[in-house]
């Protein structure tokens, strides 16, 4: 016989004596019972079942008439593990007195849903009811949502609330919980605000907050339509300059900027898999003083994305037309292709390629532009934070055979971290190299080298549950290897130093 059987046999034993009470021998000293009954308490109230055991074996041994000790000891074994033995003295004692015991009911359904069967829990907790109908129905409700039966669990939920208001609190998560897994999202979002405004533990009340935060994001993600739009103020310091522009025509340009951003979404077809659909994005940047390098873009959109783990592939084709300083600017076709993998609980690969032809209303050279980028990272603090690592390569081909093209490699870090509940700050860091082909316009001598350095630091939190305020600072050194003289003086034309800085507000619906 193993240590299992023999326990086991000890418990039938204890059994036997439950069911002939009437004939047992009386105790020799009650008071030695309770005495070691409170020593049985005390240790189940400092969560150590094994330094109980002991005592409440000397009590029944002391008062082995006395049920509530049999029944203390049944949860003694259940808190230890000991399923066979706890269920085989609750229905001894249901057995004995269903009536004073049918509270063991309970214990029997905790046995069985534990050991998976929640059908048999609810069938317990049913013949449990006339003992605490609030409690059953609490209790029923919880193995209806493991059954996935939630519609059945809400109305059990119900009538918990309505026999226990003690209980309503928790009740109502429920039911908000019950309608997230039915995606009636609406409904999860009212029930879990009015459990947050009951009396709740602190740490409850956080969980509660998370889960509101992911019911909203799941009916937005939920939704055939989505809109966002940001509008905000923006200071350069340097408005002219880029990497293809001289720096003695451009620097100190600063001005400040209004900016504006609507993106609409629609997704036409949709099904566990597959998301099809059409897009529109508004984007306008107007300076107040450089008028003329103010930027308005339309640009409309069919995407595609599968969506089964652990890969996630998309893509998208894109066309944008641009005016500037009020002129058409230039019209540009886009491919997107991009593909997410998620490896488990912490590390995601992003890849995400880009093929751009740029059509020129003016004197600018049309071009191909060609890119490629992968971005590893890992993620902590279930997801609110990231350390990311990536590599993005870009192929600029200058249509006109007079001019040259380049290729460009960066290398990126960044972080992101949470500093204030749901605010958090971004930072990343950028180094890119470009190499030019042989151009003649950038010089007679020599084949042009760059380097680019790029600071981004994001702060971002939400305002309400739809709002969110933002802050990006960006700051650019650029310098390169071709070196001109004016007035007997020699200058790195491409070297030029600009700031960034936005403040806007984004809004998603």
């Amino acid at each position: 016989m193993g240590i299992r059987g023999f326990r086991l046999g000890c418990v039938l034993i204890g059994v036997l004596l439950i069911c002939l009470l009437p004939c047992s021998i009386r105790a020799q000293d009650p008071g030695a019972g309770a005495a070691a009954y409170r020593t049985a308490g005390q240790a189940i109230r400092t969560d150590k079942p094994q330094d109980a055991l002991g005592p409440m074996q000397q009590a029944i041994l002391e008062d082995p008439e006395n049920l509530e000790y049999q029944y203390q000891l049944g949860g003694i074994y259940l808190r230890m593990g000991w399923l066979d033995e706890a269920e085989v003295i609750f229905r001894a004692l249901i057995a004995q007195n269903e009536e004073a015991y049918r509270k063991a009911w309970f214990d029997v359904a905790h046995i069985r849903s534990r050991r998976g069967d929640d059908a048999g829990a609810v069938e317990a907790l049913e013949k449990a009811r006339p003992a605490d109908p609030g409690r059953a129905d609490y209790e029923i409700g919880l193995c209806r949502m493991k059954l996935n039966e939630y519609r059945k669990a809400i109305g059990s939920f119900r009538k918990a609330e309505a026999a226990r208001p003690d209980l309503a609190p928790r009740a109502i998560a429920q039911e908000g919980i019950c309608f997230a897994h039915l995606k009636e999202y609406k409904e999860a979002r009212k029930s879990l605000e009015a459990a947050l405004k009951m009396d709740q533990h602190p740490e409850t009340a956080a969980e509660l907050r998370k889960l509101l935060a992911a019911v909203e994001n799941a009916a937005r993600v939920g939704k055939p339509w989505h809109v966002t739009g940001a509008v905000g103020f923006q200071y350069d310091s340097n408005v002219l300059q880029d990497s293809l522009d001289e720096a003695a025509h451009a620097s100190g340009e600063g001005d400040g900027a209004f900016v504006a951003n609507v993106t609409g979404s629609y997704d036409f077809y949709r099904n566990d898999s597959w998301r099809v659909g059409a897009a529109y994005n508004h984007y306008q940047v107007t300076y107040f003083t450089q008028s003329d390098s103010g930027v308005i873009g339309a640009r409309p959109a069919l995407y595609a994305q599968l969506n089964k783990a652990p890969f996630y592939p998309g893509l998208e084709y894109q066309y944008s037309h641009f005016w500037a300083g009020g002129d058409s600017k230039a019209d540009v076709q886009t491919v997107v292709p991009n593909l997410t993998i998620v490896h488990d609980e912490h590390w995601r690969t992003y890849i995400r390629g880009e093929a751009n032809w740029r059509f020129f209303r003016d004197v600018t050279p049309d071009d191909r532009v060609y890119n490629i980028g992968i971005t590893e990272m890992y993620m902590m603090k279930g997801g609110k934070a990231h350390i990311r690592a990536g590599y993005l390569m870009t192929l600029d081909d200058l249509v006109d055979s007079e001019r040259a093209g380049y290729v460009s490699h960066g290398g990126m870090v960044g972080f992101q971290y949470p500093v204030y509940r749901e605010w958090f700050v971004d930072v990343s860091g950028l180094f890119m190299w470009r190499d030019y082909d042989f151009d003649p316009v950038l010089s007679l001598t020599r084949t042009r080298r760059d380097t680019e350095q790029d600071l981004n630091v994001l702060l971002r939190g939400p305002i309400t549950s739809n709002l969110q305020m933002n802050f990006l600072f960006q700051y650019i050194w650029n310098d390169s290897n071709i070196v001109k003289m004016v007035n007997n003086e020699s200058f790195d034309p491409y070297n030029y130093r600009r700031a960034i800085f936005t403040c806007f507000l984004t809004f998603d619906y």
